[in-house]
């Protein structure tokens, strides 16, 4: 994988340690709307937290592991989300997808124009797999409208499938 992808609207960009101090701001703006959706946000209380965060994905991506990208919106220059291929397994050929986003950007289609530049074919992976919380209506939207399916319910978790 490249770790600059472009389309017409965003630029995906592999993490940097430069990128703390603004991801940690967005983090910081949404904590509330993402503490209703990603538990390890409770987690993060300094800009300390998010480096040691981006030094594990920079040796991720490294290994072919995982792929994260920070989204960035070309018109506004700046940070406003995070898409990721992840849980690689090349001997299950599956992988897992991870997203999310500025409350504030929701609704114009950013995942989905990441998600389709992401080229996942190259990753030799049969099936992608998403979790999204049963209550989270525009993940399910969205995971819907790449072509997952839902293969399970359990408790508040919905989980999704995309076969490649």
């Amino acid at each position: 994988m490249k770790s600059i992808i472009k389309t017409d609207r965003l630029e995906l960009k592999t993490p940097e340690l430069y990128m703390a101090h603004e991801v940690f701001n967005l983090i910081t703006q949404n904590r509330e709307y993402f503490n209703n959706y990603l538990p390890w946000v409770k987690s993060i209380s300094t800009i300390n937290d998010i480096e040691t965060m981006i030094d594990g994905y920079i040796n991720a991506f490294i290994n072919k592991s995982e792929y994260r990208y920070y989204i960035f919106c070309k018109k506004r220059d700046k940070i406003i989300g995070s898409i990721t291929i992840r849980n690689i397994n090349l001997i299950a050929r599956q992988a897992e997808l991870g997203f999310w986003l500025d409350y504030s950007e929701t609704g114009n289609g950013y995942i989905i124009e990441a998600y389709n530049a992401l080229d996942v074919e190259r990753i030799k992976i049969d099936k992608i797999i998403a979790n999204t919380f049963s209550y989270n209506l525009k993940s399910m939207k969205t995971l819907k409208r790449l072509g997952f399916h839902v293969i399970k319910t359990k408790e508040n978790i919905n989980q999704f499938i995309k076969l490649i």
